[in-house]
């Protein structure tokens, strides 16, 4: 018989601090330090139960849900975030930027397309 997974720790206890952890975006070697186990016992465990692995990367994803539930909150009382918002999600029409696309073009006219923009100013 070998050695324990979690040196004889209950399981149920290093399973919450591992998802404790993982809902906090801690890489498997911080989760691992915080369950105080080891990094090749959390691989090892990782590997037998694919399921606790795909939980782990829910898990992840939880400060960023939370956070655009708090964003999405906050723009209905925020009018310079909301703008802010638009311009990110909403570029063609709300981006303070204009984006041109370069890649088939020269040098040369690439300049003169920017100075014929300064004489238009």
């Amino acid at each position: 018989m070998g050695r324990k997974l979690f040196d004889g720790k209950n399981r149920g206890d290093v399973i919450r601090k591992l998802e404790l952890a993982w809902a906090c975006r801690a890489t498997d070697a911080e989760a691992a330090f915080f369950a105080d186990i080891s990094p090749s016992s959390l691989s090892e465990f990782l590997s037998r139960n694919p399921k606790i692995s795909e939980r782990k990367e829910a898990l992840k994803n939880k400060p960023i849900l939370e956070a655009r539930m708090c964003l999405v909150k906050a723009v209905t009382t925020d009018p310079e975030l909301a703008l802010k918002f638009l311009e990110r999600v909403k570029r063609d029409e709300f981006s303070l930027k204009y984006e041109v696309d370069h890649r088939d073009k020269t040098l040369e006219q690439l300049l003169e397309e920017a100075n014929k923009q300064e004489g238009r100013k």
